[in-house]
């Protein structure tokens, strides 16, 4: 049945299969070194930290910085700010604890049947850290209601436990780039 390629290219089976191996081989070489130039977006698409503009509450303490395409879509007194750029959002929580392990223990209660009777957050990975020099615990969650995921970085300060947290509206599960984000954003907190 096949005889007919053979044939038209007067060559043997060996020769065939020697042929697609070497148009196999240029091919994945050419693809590889297509890759090799690409090139990152131009610096003014994705600025430095130095370049964000500053957030800070000077009552409880803190401050950090967003991109320039944030703005501020909700506030609440000083407990709750949330700030929006796209399908990103971040946003920052107060609440009064003695310790993080404390403030956890009462989020995660809250969220064990807060969504219909189930829990409203399914944590994929959680590791302690430090944010500018305090201790940190840094969580990957997946919000159940909603579908997607977001990174939460609780920080002890001042009898207080605040939440610097990243949203990703259109990513199911965390990736490098959303990682990166969250450390941009958090390597511009200070408590000053």
């Amino acid at each position: 049945m096949t005889s007919w390629f053979y044939r038209l290219f007067r060559c043997s089976p060996k020769q065939a299969a020697l042929a697609a191996l070497i148009g196999f081989c240029i091919a994945v070489a050419l693809t590889l070194f297509a890759m090799r130039d690409r090139v990152a977006p131009p610096a003014a698409e994705n600025p430095a930290p130095a370049q964000w503009q500053p957030v800070s509450n000077t009552r409880l303490g803190y401050a950090f910085r967003l991109p320039p395409e944030f703005s501020l879509t909700a506030k609440q007194e000083d407990t709750y700010t949330r700030y929006e750029a796209g399908d990103r959002i971040v946003e920052v929580f107060i609440r009064p604890a003695t310790s993080i392990e404390k403030g956890l223990l009462l989020l995660d209660q809250e969220r064990a049947t807060a969504y219909e009777g189930l829990p409203s957050v399914r944590i994929d990975q959680e590791e302690e850290t430090t944010v500018a020099g305090q201790d940190a615990v840094t969580r990957e969650i997946l919000l159940n209601a909603a579908g997607f995921s977001a990174i939460e970085t609780f920080v002890f300060l001042k009898g207080t436990v605040v939440s610097f947290s990243t949203l990703f509206a259109t990513a199911e599960a965390i990736g490098e780039e959303e990682r990166a984000f969250h450390a941009l954003v958090l390597s511009g907190v200070t408590f000053p």
